[in-house]
């Protein structure tokens, strides 16, 4: 039968090719909730899904775009009025339906990587040395630091526990850019309720923007492009940053969100000197330390 799926008895049967490929690929929790979460209900639209799986809404046009772009189509969408209703297609039912009738066939307890690893005890310490600094009040103290950060109102806390919070949220960054779902999930589990997992979520939505960008910025024949659109949509200038960031091989939905999140972090950092913007942006893109610097100065006007 090869990679081909057949029918037999009136359902669809996938081989074991189709089956392990599928399977792998939902080796990423989030994929594999949504999947989970559409099998339970049916159909979804594209808001109870975020809510079903605990993801902000950039994040899920992310994961969306990973179904799409996948060898097997495992979504069907359809429009109702304004909105975008999924459920399983016939492979990802046939899927769905094998894989229950399989003992164990995936491995959960799959060990992370050492760097994912690292990772995730550093997101742990800096949490637990921030409660421990801040003491019964460490949760509101959190909610400060995130506000500040998010909405950019309230004032700094002291140096050792901004350090903290950005070392926590540093982490969860680099392991969005590792795709380590798994890892990123634990390392959000450490939050205990629900507001802060908001706070944080909100404050990752103005990082996601930012991947496509950092990925294309190592191409030395894209970042020319990129860091001239990145200035127009910063400063404001004329200078049709939708198509510097298309000849640098973005698309539209990718510059809308980076237009999005950069007059949200605009006004989080108004007001803010030279050196206050640079450590926001510093914290907010790591290893990004030129293009803070850069972003920096467009908001202040500098030429550069």
């Amino acid at each position: 039968m090869g990679a081909e799926s057949a029918e037999k008895s009136g359902k669809l049967l996938i081989n074991e090719q189709m089956f392990q490929e599928i399977s792998d690929f939902l080796l990423a929790s989030k994929r594999n909730a949504l999947v989970s979460a559409l099998d339970r209900a049916g159909e979804l639209s594209q808001g109870k899904i975020a809510q079903e799986i605990s993801s902000s809404a950039a994040s899920l046009a992310n994961i969306m775009t990973k179904f799409e772009q996948f060898n097997h189509k495992l979504l069907e969408v359809k429009s109702v009025g304004k909105y975008r209703v999924y459920s399983l297609s016939d492979i990802g039912k046939a899927y769905v339906r094998q894989a229950k009738g399989r003992a164990g066939h995936r491995d959960e307890g799959k060990s992370l990587e050492k760097e994912d690893e690292e990772l995730l005890k550093k997101a742990e310490e800096s949490l637990r040395a921030f409660e421990l600094k801040q003491g019964e009040s460490w949760q509101r103290k959190f909610d400060d630091a995130m506000m500040r950060r998010t909405c950019g109102v309230g004032k700094r806390l002291e140096e050792k526990s901004e350090r903290l919070v950005d070392e926590y949220l540093g982490c969860l960054e680099r392991l969005t850019l590792r795709e380590n779902d798994e890892a990123l999930d634990r390392a959000l589990r450490l939050l205990p309720n629900q507001i802060l997992l908001d706070r944080v979520g909100i404050y990752m939505d103005r990082f996601d923007p930012f991947l496509p960008v950092m990925e294309r910025l190592c191409d030395g024949k894209a970042a020319f492009a990129l860091l001239e659109g990145l200035r127009a949509v910063f400063t404001g200038e004329d200078e049709k940053p939708d198509k510097l960031f298309e000849s640098a091989g973005l698309g539209g939905r990718e510059y809308a969100n980076l237009r999005t999140a950069a007059a949200e972090l605009k006004n989080c950092v108004e007001g803010y000197g030279k050196e206050e913007i640079y450590q926001y942006f510093s914290a907010l893109l790591p290893d990004c330390e030129a293009l803070s610097y850069s972003i920096a100065g467009w908001i202040r006007g500098e030429i550069c």
